[in-house]
């Protein structure tokens, strides 16, 4: 996706249509916001679950829950894979089209590796911990509270998962509207984090980001609620 799809366009769309970059990372952004949002509503039984994957509110089986939620992790790892590479490429500022593609290039890689390294290590430590719960004495001990662990890991991860979506996705629609002339809302992030300069940069980076978790999911939740009513207008089997 990074190297054949999102880079090659990228690298295109700053050839022949620079001010179309804005215009996507607003467009990714509202998407990240969208997810991160559906799932908060969701948890508050204020939107049916799994709405966000285009399943509509009907009951589905295992399979096909698990389906919608592989298909929605994908679109999601795209969506924000080519927003990372869109706002790096926009700060790589050397001339040479070489440099500027080869750090593109390590940028892809070392997101694929780091990212999926990561999950990898994650989704294998239950595995790992059933292979240890099969020897002697304190080692097999390690092993049963990694395996009883892990559950309440994966539940933490999956909140810090959601809040980062809204919050990247605030930050991203926010900051390229104001790059496209529309700058209230970054105004207003700017005023708000200035009131709080003088307690340090903690406290900066903290209400910069609350404003753009507020405003993802907000922003998120008028999407979502769209996307409900438009999908329930649409017929079943066009939907499908």
């Amino acid at each position: 996706n990074k190297l054949a799809i999102i880079l090659p366009a990228a690298l295109l769309l700053t050839w022949i249509a620079p001010w179309a970059l804005p215009v996507l990372l607003i467009i990714g952004g509202s998407f990240l916001s969208f997810e991160g949002a559906a799932k908060v509503l969701a948890k508050l039984r204020l939107y049916p679950e799994h709405a966000e994957h285009g399943d509509g509110v009907e009951a589905k089986t295992p399979d096909e829950v698990e389906k919608g939620i592989v298909s929605s992790a994908t679109r999601t790892d795209l969506i924000l894979s080519a927003e990372i590479m869109l706002i790096s490429l926009a700060n790589v500022t050397a001339e040479s089209n070489a440099v500027r593609v080869g750090i593109m290039v390590f940028v892809a890689f070392f997101m694929t590796f780091f990212v999926y390294g990561l999950v990898a290590i994650l989704v294998k430590m239950d595995d790992l911990g059933l292979r240890l719960a099969e020897r002697d004495g304190a080692v097999a001990n390690f092993g049963r509270s990694l395996v009883a662990v892990m559950p309440k890991a994966f539940t933490v991860i999956g909140v810090v998962g959601t809040v980062a979506m809204l919050w990247v996705g605030g930050h991203i629609v926010i900051a390229s509207l104001s790059d496209l002339g529309f700058d209230p809302l970054h105004h207003f992030v700017e005023q708000a984090v200035h009131l709080v300069e003088a307690w340090g940069g903690a406290v900066r980076w903290t209400m910069e980001t609350l404003l753009s978790g507020l405003f993802g999911l907000l922003w998120g939740s008028l999407i979502a609620y769209a996307w409900l009513g438009i999908s329930k207008l649409v017929p079943k089997k066009a939907h499908a």
